[in-house]
């Protein structure tokens, strides 16, 4: 049964999607404190690309997550520094595929940044890695004519349940009329989690907000079509190169075709 192997708070099954803990994954706290912000800074380039209005007093959006950052405990120069960023920012989304031939091991690695700059950056450091460990890498080309043969592309939802209180009935009524496979409760989050398959993200933004939700994200995940079990020599070398790529700065998702023989 496929899992979606990644950072994320949810795995994927054939019949059903539980929400837990990846195991296995240690990321430093200064690593993991800044990949939590550049998921605040993808929200608020989302929010003021989308409505155009980068003022947090006319914003009701765009308050509501520089006030919950600031709760966060993230510094109010950063959150608004972010914001003014959004305001004439040029986003760029990569996603990568990343074989390592001699372990059997695949990854995507997806990467945002909003400023030329940083996408150089981002991108040198993945080529680097990647030649330091004979790495094949190539831009995973999204179609749903050719898709990829190891991932499967996911569309994840996330809609906030902080504090609009959504019913489980009417979080599976609008799963249904988007064409959700499945729906769960993140915990953790306060949100409601909705998966598709398909690469169409705005399709499915743009469906969810006809129900006057809000969507907190919107993203692709990428699941193995077959999970692969490494033996212990290459599982522990291929968890290190995924914490390698877990670690750049602006890469924001890594997601991986294997688990260990525990799983």
């Amino acid at each position: 049964m496929p899992l979606l192997l990644n950072t994320r708070n949810i795995h994927f099954s054939n019949c059903a999607y539980a929400g837990s803990k990846v195991k296995n994954i240690r990321i430093p706290n200064d690593i993991g404190k800044g990949k939590e912000f550049n998921k605040v800074i993808q929200r608020i380039a989302a929010i003021v690309t989308e409505t155009k209005n980068p003022n947090i007093e006319t914003n009701v959006r765009l308050k509501k997550i520089h006030d919950d950052a600031i709760e966060a405990g993230f510094l109010k120069a950063k959150v608004q520094n972010a914001i003014q960023n959004a305001a004439k920012a040029r986003i760029e989304r990569s996603n990568y595929k990343i074989s390592a031939p001699n372990l059997g091991a695949f990854y995507v690695v997806k990467t945002y940044t909003s400023m030329l700059e940083d996408t150089h950056i981002v991108n040198r450091k993945i080529r680097k890695l990647c030649e330091k460990e004979k790495l094949v890498k190539e831009q995973l080309r999204l179609s749903d004519v050719n898709p990829d043969e190891i991932f499967e592309p996911k569309v994840m939802a996330c809609i906030d349940a902080s504090e609009k209180s959504i019913s489980e009935d009417t979080a599976f009524e609008i799963g249904v009329s988007v064409e959700a496979e499945d729906v769960e409760y993140d915990e953790e989050s306060k949100e409601w989690v909705l998966i598709k398959s398909g690469i169409d993200t705005e399709r499915m933004r743009s469906m969810l907000l006809k129900h006057d939700v809000t969507v907190n994200s919107c993203e692709l995940a990428f699941v193995p079509f077959i999970p692969v079990t490494l033996p212990d020599d290459a599982l522990q070398k291929a968890e290190y190169l995924f914490e390698q790529f877990n670690s750049i700065e602006n890469v924001t998702d890594v997601f991986k075709n294997y688990e260990s023989a525990l799983s």
